[in-house]
């Protein structure tokens, strides 16, 4: 199943989910750079998400099995029934053959990088979150700056070391890979 062969409301669902995230990520960027106050710009924020968690909890369901699909906001793949959603992740990459013979190895290798890039920001936000009224643009900037290595890393990496294929968005991957059944960990 491709994207325009999805039904039309789970595509307009799809929209208005995207939609919020935007905004709340736009009243973040307002802040930012001193265009909103921040009690507007929280406001905002907290409508976006808010808005955003709604329409998941009460709506976001396959079209398919009629299930949760899975934490993703764009899914290739359902996590309950396999379904095929939006399927942008067709092709095979190549894989290292030390990743191929090893993939428990590589998987918590994985996971080890995700758990000190969340230490990093936690502690970035306990350590300079209390002082970050003296620079706070400078804050943000390395906030959103981390923010976009760690999104850019999980696209990278986050990969079954069997077939390549993106391994599900949540914290943790499972025991199969939910695109050729390969054993994980």
């Amino acid at each position: 199943m491709s994207a325009d062969s999805l039904p039309r409301r789970f595509r307009s669902l799809f929209r208005a989910r995207l939609v919020s995230l935007a905004v709340a990520l736009a009243a973040n960027l307002l802040l930012l750079f001193g265009l909103l106050d921040l009690e507007q710009s929280l406001i905002t924020f907290a409508a976006g998400t808010s808005v955003y968690a709604v329409l998941t909890v009460l709506w976001w369901r396959c079209p398919s099995c009629g299930r949760y699909p899975g934490n993703s906001v764009m899914p290739d793949l359902c996590e309950h029934c396999g379904a095929e959603l939006f399927g942008h992740d067709k092709q095979i990459v190549h894989i290292e053959p030390a990743a191929a013979d090893n993939p428990q190895r590589t998987i918590t290798h994985l996971l080890a990088i995700r758990f000190l890039y969340g230490a990093g920001l936690v502690a970035l936000f306990a350590v300079w979150g209390p002082h970050m009224d003296r620079a706070p643009v400078l804050f943000w900037g390395v906030t959103l700056a981390s923010m976009a290595m760690g999104a850019w890393g999980e696209w990278k990496w986050w990969r079954c070391p069997h077939c390549g294929g993106y391994l599900r968005r949540n914290l943790w991957p499972g025991r199969t890979c939910g695109k050729c059944g390969g054993k994980l960990v």
